[in-house]
């Protein structure tokens, strides 16, 4: 009697196992393709000086949703020269502008 107990009671633990399986794989595959909420892209130029700019050169790059593979953006495709465009005006602010003069403290955001 004890054996077919256990039995039984191993049938039902391995159902509720399938049981859980097979509702997480519902809910997964039907609520996949229901619910992609909408992805607004606010930026799609270089911050290069505190401004938003295009690529010199003008190229871009295609953004994906990782979600469904669909291009989302156009992103500028930064180069040599954005580069150097970007260490120019960083090197301009550290020089000149107020944190080389700031102290440690309030370097760390006390002020």
């Amino acid at each position: 009697m004890f054996f077919f107990g256990r039995l039984h009671m191993r049938a039902d633990k391995r159902l509720l196992v399938l049981i859980r399986v097979f509702s997480t794989l519902l809910l997964f595959f039907f609520f996949s393709g229901i619910i992609t909420p909408p992805i607004q892209i606010n930026y799609t130029k270089l911050l290069i000086n505190g401004q938003f700019v295009d690529s010199a050169s003008g190229k871009t790059f295609p953004t994906l949703d990782p979600r469904t593979g669909e291009v989302i953006a156009q992103v500028a495709e930064g180069d040599a020269e954005d580069i150097n465009r970007a260490v120019s005006a960083a090197r301009k602010a550290f020089d000149e502008g107020p944190w080389p003069k700031m102290s440690a403290y309030f370097r760390k955001g006390h002020g």
